[in-house]
């Protein structure tokens, strides 16, 4: 272990409490597929705070489309009578997507990705960490032991929806990024951090930041 990897390592240990109260917040801001606009602005916050460069934009499903015709998927929502009528014999394209009027319904207004960036120096090889801040829907609520956006911690469990899959992974992280950079570690190539929206049924979150580079 070199002197910048134990510097990193004892910060995210000396942390550990900041890191879980982070993980609680995030999982007390729901942000079910379809909602996910309140919980993206806090994402531009912290990165903000990190003192990232911090792009935010909404998906264009249309763009998605015309790039990508083979993989792009419509946009999903938790809401089921949302998805039901959008089952094509085939594959849904654009254009079934507009006529069939749901598009007024299934869109990203308001369902931004928001990634930051942390520049390297040049000359080195880039990293992209990805991660989606979605949830899949809380339902049947009534089987649930514990509030799913309470964050609450019971016999050494954090508890709440999207505690794995993955509002922890996002954490995760934005919180190695976060300590790496406060350890004044030098960097040649960028690290891109991406907080995407829609990975549960269609994965247009990702796709956007491929189509946007």
């Amino acid at each position: 272990m070199n002197a910048d990897e134990k510097k990193i390592l004892d910060l995210i240990e000396d942390n550990r409490e900041e890191i879980i109260t982070a993980l609680q917040t995030m999982i007390r801001i729901p942000s079910l597929t379809g909602e996910e606009g309140e919980i993206q602005k806090y994402q531009e916050k912290v990165f903000k705070d990190m003192g990232l460069e911090v792009d935010v934009w909404e998906p264009s499903i249309k763009e998605l489309f015309e790039k990508y015709p083979d993989i792009a998927q419509y946009p999903s929502s938790w809401v089921p009578e949302l998805d039901l009528p959008l089952r094509f014999p085939d594959k849904c394209t654009y254009e079934q997507l507009v006529s069939s009027g749901y598009i007024e319904k299934l869109n990203y207004k308001d369902r931004p990705n928001v990634v930051g960036t942390w520049k390297g120096s040049g000359n080195g090889r880039s990293l992209i960490l990805n991660g989606h801040i979605d949830v899949v829907t809380v339902e049947p609520r009534d089987k649930w032991t514990h509030d799913p956006f309470g964050g609450e911690i019971a016999d050494g469990k954090l508890y709440g929806r999207g505690a794995t899959d993955m509002k922890g992974g996002v954490v995760a992280m934005t919180k190695a990024l976060e300590y790496t950079l406060k350890a004044g570690v030098e960097i040649r190539g960028d690290v891109i951090v991406q907080s995407v929206v829609n990975e549960e049924h269609s994965g247009n979150g990702t796709l956007a930041c491929i189509a946007r580079g």
